[in-house]
């Protein structure tokens, strides 16, 4: 709140302000003596007594028609070693702290984007589908009719979209502490099968059991054996996507055909 009003009634002398308003960087290593800052309004308004070290580090994300937006500063204050005195900040803090930034604004964005998505699509179900009562009887994911075009096709709308979330717990694929790294590629393989069942896939586009195992095992056998993009990775990635599923509830079905799931799995752990 302070960076979005350090553009005007705080003036210049406000670190974090200075960050925002010039999209740049500020490193002060001793608030105290530095003349231009001693009377910053950190200094005023933190409370901390003593300020010495600050940096500042605004946060910038993509904004309309590819210009950078900042939207907000991340300050990093009075850094002390490991006897609690007061020491500055160094060049490996600042790459650190930046790259954090860097997250920050992708998460924002990546909300955000969600967020208008959700917004759109509430907005159509509610003036273009009417909405249906259920019973929940049963885990499902969406209890009003699918607004993607091709569920007027039975051959992509082969039912609704249900998940076994039951199956799921077991497997401990909604769960994020779920660590693809820690099993062998065999134990990888073998949750194929209660995905797969999970969401109806195998029966819905008879898919044998021989056939799925036989898939998955070439799959494996054609990833390299490398630190990153190897087997454990796609797992990760196809975790990810299950779990995005389930936490996106009705508005899976409105967005997503049985066969777009088919292939969002096929496609997480092929890429």
């Amino acid at each position: 709140s302070w960076a979005s009003s350090g553009k005007g009634s705080l003036g210049h002398n406000f670190i974090a302000g200075h960050a925002v308003r010039t999209g740049k960087v500020v490193m002060v290593v001793d608030v105290e003596n530095d003349t231009h800052w001693c009377k910053c309004v950190e200094q005023r308004r933190l409370g901390l007594g003593a300020l010495h070290s600050v940096i500042a580090i605004p946060i910038i994300k993509d904004g309309p028609e590819g210009k950078l937006e900042v939207i907000g500063v991340l300050e990093a204050l009075n850094k002390t070693d490991s006897k609690g005195r007061c020491v500055e900040f160094e060049v490996d803090d600042l790459e650190f702290l930046e790259g954090f930034c860097g997250y920050i604004a992708s998460a924002v964005g990546t909300s955000q984007a969600f967020s208008a998505t959700a917004a759109a699509y509430k907005n159509m179900d509610a003036n273009m589908v009417p909405q249906e009562t259920t019973t929940p009887s049963r885990p499902r994911m969406s209890s009003s009719r699918s607004l993607c075009p091709r569920q007027q096709d039975d051959r992509f709308c082969l039912s609704e979209i249900d998940i076994d979330v039951e199956t799921l717990h077991r497997t401990r694929l909604l769960d994020w502490n779920f660590d693809p790294i820690a099993k062998a590629d065999q134990e990888l393989s073998r949750l194929i099968h209660p995905v797969f069942a999970a969401f109806g896939l195998q029966r819905d586009f008879r898919i044998g059991d021989a056939t799925l195992e036989n898939f998955v095992r070439e799959v494996a056998n054609g990833y390299q054996q490398n630190s990153f993009h190897n087997y454990q990775h796609a797992w990760s990635v196809l975790q990810c996507c299950v779990h995005m599923l389930h936490t996106m509830g009705d508005m899976a079905e409105k967005l997503l055909c049985k066969v777009d799931i088919l292939a969002l799995f096929v496609a997480a752990i092929c890429h």
